[in-house]
């Protein structure tokens, strides 16, 4: 019977190695590196998820503000449209209907399109009112 000599190793060898410094070492060396790899790792998957949060948060910000700079760029280009049509075609008109004769009616024609910031922004109007 050959596994005598052998079973005799493993009897004499396992209480050695439970009693032996380096195999304990081992041991925890291996529980605290895989306890370390654990909290290292949900650590930098917390820190990562905050980053993605702000940086989301970050990129609506920047388009809010974008949004509300277009938003008062074209308030202010409908601002100097209306400030034109009133200075160049209400005034006089007003000025020749105050100044006319009873019975006479003036007209005035209108040959440029007065109204393209109102035309072609439509969609921002409906943001700055909304």
């Amino acid at each position: 019977m050959e596994s005598v000599p052998v079973l005799q190793f493993l009897a004499a060898f396992f209480p050695w190695l439970l009693h032996s410094r380096e195999f304990w070492a081992a041991i925890i060396g291996a529980a605290v590196g895989f306890i370390s790899a654990v909290i290292g790792g949900r650590i930098a998957g917390r820190f990562a998820l905050r980053a993605q949060k702000q940086a989301a948060k970050d990129q609506r910000d920047r388009e809010r503000e974008t949004e509300r700079e277009a938003v008062i760029g074209t308030l202010k280009a409908i601002q100097a449209e209306l400030d034109y049509l009133k200075t160049n075609c209400f005034d006089p008109l007003q000025k020749q209907i105050k100044d006319r004769k009873s019975g006479v009616i003036h007209t005035k024609r209108i040959d440029q399109n007065y109204f393209t910031v109102f035309e072609s922004n439509a969609g921002l109007l409906g943001l700055a009112l909304g």
